[in-house]
C-alpha cells in the first residue's frame, strides 16, 4: 500500500510550494497537533477522570482520521486529517502515561 503522503496526489496546483516541503507539513501536522494539545488534555483527563474512555476516544479518532485519509486526495482535506490525527494522540497519550505510572509506582 502507498501511503497517501508519499503518493503524487499530494502535489496541489493550489499550492506553489515544492513537493518535500508539501510532505514535511504534513507530517510535522500531526507531531505538532499532538504537542500543542497534550497539556490541556492532561488538565482535562486530571479534572474529569474516566482515563479509559478518554483512550477509547482517541485511538477512535486516529482511527476514523486514518480510514479517511485514505480516500482523499486534496491537499488542504489530508492536512486536516493529520491534525485530527494529532487531536487523537493528544486525548490517548496522557491516561496512558497514567496507566503506566500506576502500574510502575502504584497509586499516589
Amino acid at each position: 500500500m502507498v501511503h497517501p503522503i508519499a503518493s503524487p496526489q499530494v502535489r496541489d496546483a493550489s499550492i506553489p510550494l515544492p513537493l518535500p516541503l508539501i510532505v514535511g507539513v504534513l507530517i510535522s501536522a500531526y507531531g505538532v497537533a499532538a504537542a500543542g494539545l497534550q497539556p490541556f488534555s492532561a488538565t482535562l483527563v486530571d479534572h474529569i477522570g474516566h482515563h479509559k474512555r478518554f483512550i477509547q476516544a482517541g485511538l477512535g479518532l486516529i482511527c476514523l482520521a486514518t480510514l479517511v485519509f485514505t480516500l482523499v486526495d486534496r491537499y488542504l482535506d489530508l492536512l486536516g486529517l493529520r491534525i485530527l490525527q494529532g487531536c487523537g494522540l493528544a486525548l490517548e497519550i496522557p491516561p496512558t502515561m497514567g496507566f503506566g505510572w500506576g502500574i510502575a509506582f502504584g497509586p499516589l
